[in-house]
């Protein structure tokens, strides 16, 4: 009984950081393409000030 409880435990961890390292793939795609559309409004802005 002690055994498959412990085997659930490992199998439950391993689907746990297998979600967190998707879920943090996911908030670092997020925040590189926030990163370029704030880039990329900067750079219009300061085209368009420069004008």
């Amino acid at each position: 009984m002690l055994l498959g409880t412990v085997e659930s435990a490992n199998e439950l961890r391993q689907e746990y950081e297998t979600r967190y390292a998707a879920l943090r793939r996911a908030l670092l795609k997020l925040h590189a393409a926030a990163a370029c559309a704030v880039l990329a409004c900067a750079a219009g802005a300061g085209t368009v000030a420069s004008c």
